[in-house]
């Protein structure tokens, strides 16, 4: 259990500090249930923060007044006893939401990444036989010299010739066999350089991502306990903050180039802004006729 508090808080720096190795790390090992626990307390803590400076009486007032009940001062003072229980529903809310959420925002990214992605799975490794012929050739060189040498030394002699053949045949086996084991290790090593491009760990790796939404934290202390309203200024700092990163889990889980991930990662709100665009097109084709009459 040690261990696990202990890799917990070293994937947190990292996350902070090397984003990119720790990314990569998450999204290999597959840390579900610690990434549950980031996504809800970056979604949690930050408005328990606030919940005094939500709860002041004038904003309550000047809210009511303005917006829905204007001249009925006293609503505020009921919305103030009333809020504390919504505060509680959207925090209980918030455990099973905020989760889901990113499910189907990672879901979609996904998606989106398999259709980007390049065929790594059947992609044979780069070819490495070609350094062992040069091994063989060496070993055979090496191998032929120690048969001239004996050959020399033991002129006329069958035994020490068919001897001396053994030994070069042995020697071309074992530099024939330590190819092969380099040839297997570098398959190996080039196929735990593919990395696991999975839903699971793409899931893991971006909740990981949105761990500095929890900074906003000492932000909404100081906002309640001096009035100065940073709450705007730091949230948008923070929230661009979790997008790179999560563009980093992106491009880290399924290796891809920054741009592509970076696409793969706006994909969604691209197709809704095209849909959109498409629809404004389609509305004003169908109004042009009836410009002229509205004129």
């Amino acid at each position: 259990m040690r261990n696990w508090y202990k890799n917990f808080l070293d994937d947190i720096s990292g996350v902070l500090f090397a984003p990119s190795a720790t990314l990569n790390k998450i999204a290999r090992e597959k840390k579900i249930l610690q990434a549950v626990i980031i996504l809800i307390l970056s979604g949690l803590l930050p408005d328990i923060a606030a919940f005094r400076h939500v709860m002041n009486e004038n904003i309550l007032r000047s809210f009511a007044m303005r917006d829905f009940l204007p001249g009925m001062d006293g609503a505020a003072f009921y919305m103030a006893r009333a809020l504390p229980y919504i505060v509680a529903l959207i925090i209980i809310g918030s455990i099973i939401i905020i989760p889901l959420l990113h499910f189907i925002f990672t879901a979609i990214v996904e998606l989106a990444c398999q259709f980007l992605a390049q065929d790594r799975a059947k992609k044979a490794p780069p070819d490495t036989s070609g350094k062992a012929p040069e091994q063989n050739t060496a070993g055979g060189t090496q191998t032929g010299e120690t048969l001239e040498i004996n050959q020399a030394a033991v002129e006329g002699s069958a035994e020490a010739q068919s001897s001396s053949q053994h030994v070069a045949t042995n020697g071309k086996n074992i530099c024939t066999e330590g190819s092969n084991k380099n040839q297997s290790q570098a398959r190996g090593e080039i196929h735990a350089s593919i990395p696991s491009g999975t839903g699971v760990g793409l899931f893991a790796s971006m909740a990981f991502a949105t761990f500095p939404m929890i900074l906003m934290v000492p932000v909404n202390l100081i906002s309640t306990l001096t009035e100065i309203n940073l709450t705007i200024l730091f949230g948008v700092m923070l929230r661009l903050w979790v997008v790179v990163l999560q563009v980093i889990a992106v491009r880290e889980t399924h290796a891809f180039t920054t741009g592509r991930a970076a696409l793969a990662y706006f994909a969604l709100p691209l197709l809704g802004i095209a849909f959109a665009l498409v629809m404004i097109i389609v509305l004003l084709t169908m109004a042009a006729p009836l410009i002229p009459h509205m004129i």
